[in-house]
């Protein structure tokens, strides 16, 4: 029985990996296929998982020096290192402080995107025009311009 089974799924799997089937798949994503509010959200799980070490490292370190008045390694495995009880409060405060710098990068990120878009709106679209001239003559023998405004993205 089991034979038949492993051979039934290693011909699924063969099958499903044939040619024809990765020409019709799609080859990869573009930043257009998401949501401006997905990126953000997924920018924050980013962070506070990627925090998650560190924040749990100070967090044992604080926690050891203010029970304790001393450090103690948290991969001792001898009976002076941490209770369980211990354990669960440095992982719960650790995880709290993680979600809250998650949460604290997401309202930046938000805030500062609305002051962007703020400015752009107050000063308008950027302008480009012909320097005075004075700023120097360029050795090639170009044009000097001068840039007013905002500009978020720009290609020159």
């Amino acid at each position: 029985m089991s034979r038949g089974v492993f051979a039934a799924l290693l011909a699924f799997l063969v099958l499903s990996s044939s040619p024809a089937a990765a020409e019709s798949s799609k080859t990869g994503w573009d930043d257009v296929d998401f949501p401006v509010w997905a990126k953000d959200i997924r920018r924050a799980e980013i962070i506070t998982l990627g925090s998650l070490p560190f924040v749990t490292l100070w967090t044992t370190l604080g926690y050891s020096i203010f029970e304790y008045g001393e450090f103690r390694n948290p991969l001792n495995k001898s009976s002076d290192s941490f209770t369980v009880e211990d354990q669960k409060k440095i992982i719960a405060v650790s995880a709290g402080a993680c979600v809250a710098l998650g949460i604290f990068d997401l309202l930046v990120t938000k805030a500062s995107r609305s002051v962007r878009g703020r400015r752009v709106r107050e000063g308008g679209a950027v302008t480009v025009r012909p320097g005075s001239g004075d700023g120097g003559a360029r050795p090639d023998g170009g044009r000097e311009y001068l840039m007013e405004g905002v500009c978020e993205d720009a290609v020159f």
